[in-house]
C-alpha cells in the first residue's frame, strides 16, 4: 500500500534533488500538510463536496507512475479522501475519492492529456488493492478523482480546461467522446482584497507569490503582517520557509545553498515577534540578504576579472615568445596554454604580418 504523510510539513522535500524547479518543491512542501491541503480546498475550490471532507481521514499517496513512454513520473500531489453519504435506507456509507493536484508555473497546452494519464494510473493502482470478485460485480464503481491545476505564472492560463477541446473536430461527435474538466486555481487572478479576506496560510502565500521585484516584498509584507500574526507558529514557520526558498529562486544565487540556510535561520528568529517588530526586522533581514548577494556578486566579478587578466597575460607572453621564434610546444609549456591556443596565436601573428605559413607547418596542423 502507498505510504501516507502525517499532518506536518515534510522538510525533506527541500533537501531532495529533483528536476522540478524550486517553486514546485515549495508548493509541494506546503501542501504536504493535510491541514494546509484542506485549507486550500475550502478556501479556493467552489464545490459542494469540499464541505464534507473529513480531515482526519486524509491520506497522501507517495506514488510514482510509469507513463506510456516508460518515463517514471511523480504526480505533484495525490490525496485519498473519504466522505460519508447515506444509503436509501438512511444508513451511512463511506465513499472513497481522490484529489490530484498539479502545480504549474508555465502554461502547458497538453494539460488535459497529462491529467488523463494520471487519472488512469491512479485508477489502475486503486484496482490492484480491490478484491477481483468485487470488481466483477455489476454494481462496482470506480472512485471519483478530482483533478486540480494550481497555476502561479503571470500570463493568462490559455490551455484547454476540458479534455475534448484537445480532440480534433470534436464538434462532429456527441457524448461518446471521453471528456472531463479540471479545476483551475490561478494565483494571479485573485484580487488582493480577496486574499486578505481569506486570511490563512495559502492566501498569504498567494499574496506574496505575485512579487517580481525586490521592493514589492516590503510593500506586500506590510499589507500582510496582520494576517501572519494570526497564523499558528507552525504555519508561520512554514510560510517563512517557503518565502526563503522563493526569494532564493527569484532574486538570489540558487547555487549558494548556504544563503538559503542563512535566510531560514534569520526568518526563524521572527516567528514570535509582534506585528511592528516583525515588519521592521523582516526588512532588515531582506536588506542584509540583498547586501550579501551584491557583495558575493562583486567578489565573483573581481575573481572573474582576475582570471580573465591572467589568461590575457598568458596570451601576450605567448605572442612575444612566438615572435622570438620559440617552439610551439615550449611556449605552451611555459605559459600553461593549450597547444591549440598557441597555434591559433601563431596563425594570428602570421596573418597580421602577411606571412604565409610554411608547408611543413600547414601539414603538421592538418595531421
Amino acid at each position: 500500500m502507498p505510504s501516507s504523510s502525517g499532518d506536518r510539513w515534510e522538510d525533506d522535500l527541500f533537501a531532495q534533488e529533483s528536476p522540478r524547479d524550486i517553486h514546485d518543491r515549495g508548493y509541494k512542501y506546503l501542501l504536504s500538510s493535510k491541514r494546509t491541503f484542506v485549507q486550500l480546498l475550502r478556501s479556493f475550490v467552489r464545490s459542494a463536496w469540499v464541505a464534507d471532507i473529513d480531515e482526519t481521514r486524509l491520506e497522501r499517496l507517495d506514488k510514482s507512475y510509469v507513463l506510456p513512454d516508460f518515463r517514471e513520473k511523480e504526480a505533484d500531489l495525490v490525496y485519498r479522501l473519504v466522505i460519508v453519504d447515506q444509503n436509501n435506507d438512511g444508513t451511512p456509507i463511506e465513499r472513497i475519492f481522490y484529489v490530484l493536484l498539479e502545480h504549474q508555473s508555465t502554461v502547458d497546452p497538453q494539460m488535459p492529456y497529462r491529467l488523463l494519464v494520471y487519472l488512469l494510473e491512479i485508477w489502475r493502482d486503486h484496482l490492484k488493492n480491490v478484491d477481483p470478485r468485487q470488481v466483477a460485480r455489476r454494481n462496482f464503481r470506480l472512485p471519483p478523482i478530482v483533478p486540480i491545476v494550481l497555476y502561479n505564472g503571470r500570463p493568462m492560463w490559455t490551455a484547454p480546461r476540458r479534455f475534448r477541446d484537445l480532440i480534433d473536430a470534436d464538434e462532429r461527435f456527441g457524448p461518446e467522446l471521453v471528456d472531463f474538466e479540471y479545476i483551475l486555481i490561478d494565483v494571479h487572478r485573485y484580487r488582493d482584497e480577496e486574499l486578505q479576506a481569506v486570511a490563512n496560510l495559502m492566501a498569504a502565500v498567494f499574496f506574496i507569490d505575485r512579487v517580481r521585484q525586490p521592493d514589492e516584498i516590503r510593500e506586500r509584507l506590510r499589507a500582510l503582517v496582520a494576517m501572519l500574526v494570526r497564523l499558528t507558529p507552525d504555519e508561520r514557520r512554514a510560510f517563512f520557509r517557503w518565502l526563503a526558498t522563493m526569494l532564493r529562486a527569484r532574486f538570489l544565487d540558487q547555487a549558494r545553498t548556504e544563503e538559503l540556510s542563512w535566510l531560514e535561520g534569520a526568518f526563524d528568529r521572527l516567528l514570535g515577534e509582534e506585528e511592528e517588530a516583525m515588519v521592521t526586522n523582516f526588512e532588515r533581514v531582506l536588506d542584509e540578504a540583498f547586501r550579501r548577494e551584491r557583495e558575493q556578486g562583486r567578489r565573483a566579478g573581481l575573481e572573474e576579472g582576475r582570471r580573465a587578466g591572467l589568461e590575457e597575460g598568458r596570451r601576450q607572453t605567448a605572442r612575444r615568445l612566438l615572435e622570438r621564434g620559440l617552439d610551439e610546444a615550449l611556449v605552451a609549456e611555459v605559459t600553461e596554454l593549450s597547444i591549440e591556443e598557441v597555434r591559433r596565436l601563431r596563425a594570428a601573428l602570421r596573418s597580421e604580418s602577411g606571412e604565409t605559413p610554411p608547408p611543413s607547418d600547414a601539414a603538421g596542423r592538418a595531421d
